[in-house]
């Protein structure tokens, strides 16, 4: 009994042995867990930004004036409620909640100061263009729910400095381009769930920004939107003033750029689908810290001055030197620093085409365009940067399976020695000749120990089985 029991014990002791190794291995290959901190992340619920309390300073039909013959239109503040705004520039305001008034005029209260929030009744049907634009203390807009839609014209709330958070209701059903342009800090944006014309929502998933849904047009964007797969354009202004954005993942749905939709902004990198046909009349310009753009592989319909008075522009990747001198054409003589843009130009080389082989079957290429006098090299999302040269992820293969040093081949396509096209492996195995996938190395041992145990385990217990049936009296 005690040979069977210690047989007994070994035979499970390795069960476990082998049923831990396999788990192990198995998470460790195939499982991603995504975690925040321990902490599952919970969508945000719409809601209207919390504002200030609804004693306001003015609200009364008397303290505005209305457009002449036409009663219904809000033109500003009469002289009753300057005299009570005065040198204030925290007045909380409400237009008149009175059936009779429908609009505000165009520039109705445009560049006022003295306003820090603002309450749109459920009487107003539209809010002309620039009615509250250049509002440099305008930090909260509320708005009363109904059944009458509201049409937000161009540039109704443009260039409000210190708007951070924006809400859209659900009775708005037209918002034209540029209506929140040069926002520089707005954050988050959100669209009322009921609303049927726009919305801030990707399948449960707030995105900060607003999106026309019949067009698939993002028209409010702001420095944390994440742009959905889905979308076709960005919209006239969208994107432009806003602060704190870097760089921009654009899907490959994207088709069109409009006029100056990311003016002004903080962009610092960008990659362009090659699905986009149109690049619109200044779509970046003003884009002061804009170092690199990776332009699509195909010759793109531009308007004029797309890259006017990016000072700090260095590099533009492009399918051909020609394609390319077209966009640099389409840039000031600033756009490239160091002299004219026809000395730039003479110093502009389209030298080299980069192949990447990945992993996981893809493969993808770039074009190195480059300024002999300034190193530019690939970062991991396909533009360029001055600093490192930088892949996706570990070390990269040649075909000779040896591991590409980087910072001589940055030095090289620096001094343009190297001029034929080059192909990068993400793993050495993928130049095998089965071209099958490998193992990681700290999924390799698992993986190779788990089938060696169950031999063992399978030998020791036929052992046991001959030894309990031909010899049971020696068991006993």
């Amino acid at each position: 009994m005690k040979i069977k029991r210690i047989i007994f014990t070994i035979c499970v002791a390795l069960l476990f042995v082998c049923v831990g190794g396999f788990l192990e291995a198995f998470a460790s290959s195939n499982i991603n867990f995504k975690v925040d901190n321990g902490q599952c992340e919970e969508s945000q619920v719409e809601t209207q930004p919390t504002l200030l309390e609804n004693n306001f300073d003015i609200y009364l039909p008397e303290h505005f004036t209305y457009k002449e013959n036409e009663p219904s239109v809000v033109t500003g503040f009469s002289r009753l409620a300057k005299n009570i705004i005065g040198d204030r520039v925290d007045i909380k305001m409400s237009l008149p909640n009175i059936e009779s008034v429908k609009e505000v005029s165009n520039f109705a209260f445009d560049s006022e100061k003295a306003i820090a929030s603002v309450y749109i009744p459920s009487n107003i049907t539209k809010i002309g263009t620039f009615a509250f634009s250049h509002d440099e203390n305008l930090i909260d807009i509320r708005w009363e729910d109904g059944e009458e839609n509201l049409t937000l014209v161009s540039q109704t709330f443009f260039n409000l400095k210190n708007l951070e958070n924006l809400y859209i209701p659900a009775r708005v059903s037209e918002i034209d381009g540029g209506c929140f342009g040069f926002c520089p800090k707005l954050k988050t944006v959100r669209v009322a769930l009921e609303n049927q014309n726009f919305t801030s929502n990707d399948n449960g998933e707030e995105i900060n920004a607003v999106i026309n849904v019949k067009s698939k047009e993002i028209v409010v964007g702001c420095q944390n939107t994440i742009v959905p797969n889905y979308v076709e354009s960005i919209g006239k202004q969208a994107f432009s003033g806003v602060k704190g954005l870097t760089t921009l993942l654009l899907p490959d749905s994207l088709i069109k750029i409009k006029t100056s939709a990311f003016a002004g902004s903080s962009i610092q990198t960008i990659k362009i689908p090659d699905n986009v046909e149109n690049i619109g009349h200044q779509a970046f310009s003003g884009c002061q810290e804009l170092i690199s753009v990776a332009m699509p592989n195909n010759d793109v319909e531009l308007g004029d001055d797309v890259f006017k008075d990016c000072q700090r522009l260095e590099c533009i990747i492009a399918p051909s030197k020609m394609i390319a001198e077209k966009y640099i054409s389409s840039t000031t003589q600033e756009g490239f620093q160091n002299g004219s843009l026809e000395e730039q130009k003479d110093k502009i080389t389209y030298i080299i085409r980069l192949n990447f082989e990945l992993l996981s079957g893809n493969r993808y290429s770039e074009y190195k365009l480059f300024q002999r006098d300034i190193d530019w090299t690939l970062l991991e999302n396909g533009t360029w940067d001055k600093k490192s040269f930088i892949f996706s992820k570990g070390e990269w293969f040649n075909e000779n399976s040896e591991v590409i040093d980087i910072e001589t081949l940055a030095e090289k396509m620096k001094n343009g020695e190297l001029t034929e096209e080059t192909t990068f492996y993400e793993d050495a195995s993928l130049l095998s000749s089965t071209k099958g996938e490998s193992l990681e190395p700290e999924t390799l041992i698992p993986a190779l120990l788990l089938p060696i145990l169950l031999i063992i385990e399978l030998l020791i217990f036929v052992i046991y089985v001959r030894v309990k049936v031909k010899k049971p009296e020696e068991i006993e």
